[in-house]
Order: C-alpha cells, then structure tokens, then sequence
C-alpha cells in the first residue's frame, strides 16, 4: 500500500501565485467541496468508461515540440480510472484517445466536466504528471488560508 499516488509525489503538492495586479478578463474556478469525486463516485457519475471524461489544461510540451514551452494553452480529455485519498488516476493512453499532461504543465487545472449541465469543476492540479486532489481538507485547507490572507490584506 503505497499512501501517496505510487510514490511518485511523496508530499503535498499545491502552491498559489499571488498577482500583483489584478486580472479583470477571468474569474477564478471556484474550489469543490470536500470529499467532491468521493461524491460523484458514489453517485456513480465517476466511472471508469468512455462517458466520465476529465478536462486537463496546461502550457507545456507536446510530444514533437521544441525546449521551452512556447506558452500556448493546450487542452487534452483522459478518461477517469481510480480515486486515491490524494490522487485521482487518469487514463491518459493515446491510444485509448486519451491525452495528458506533460513537461511544463505543473500547476495547471484538471476539470470534471458534468455531462448533463456542461458546469465545470476544479477537481484536481497538475503535479510532475499526475493529478493531485483539491478536495481533500488537506488541500482546501492551506488554498482557504492563503485566499483568506490575501482578502485581509496580509499577503
């Protein structure tokens, strides 16, 4: 039993960029609530099957693409396949038509998209390749803290 998605992170893995200047153009991706894909799993909306799609965004690499990332915002669907208390585990096989992330893309969303309302839902971030959780206590708590510092001026 390895605890912390294979070993491959073996700590939490969230950080925030605090702006200094304000971004009017986008409004921030709310964060789920605790526990949300154990819900949605439990509700049978998480699935392993060609119907539960996940949404991953990130500016690195592609396959054939040139060192540094050009900054281009890419996009790639991987099919759902297992929850982990800090992880949640993606089928990313292209041949499956999956994709994934990549070199570069580290701290980017990874979205649950509601088949039926199209509604999207921050539900995990980028971390070397795999997909870590924010809707752990661990998680929501340290992001909270640092929303809640920059909204009293602190930070």
């Amino acid at each position: 039993n390895i605890p912390n998605g294979g070993g491959a992170v073996p700590v939490a893995d969230v950080g925030v960029a605090i702006l200094t200047e304000p971004v009017r153009e986008i409004s921030p991706m709310p964060l789920p609530p605790v526990g949300f894909l154990d819900d949605l799993r439990a509700a049978g909306q998480l699935r392993r099957s060609d119907q539960t799609k996940i949404t991953i965004v990130g500016y690195g690499l592609e396959l054939d693409a040139d060192f540094p990332p050009d900054g281009r915002r890419r996009v790639a669907q991987a099919e759902f396949q297992n929850l982990h208390d800090r992880w949640l585990t993606l089928d990313k096989n292209i041949s499956h038509d999956n994709g994934g992330g990549g070199s570069g893309d580290s701290g980017g969303p990874v979205l649950f998209v509601d088949p039926d309302t199209g509604e999207e839902s921050l539900v995990a971030i980028m971390s070397r390749g795999v997909e870590y959780r924010v809707d752990s206590d661990e998680a929501l708590g340290f992001l909270n803290a640092v929303i809640e510092s920059v909204i009293a001026g602190e930070l």
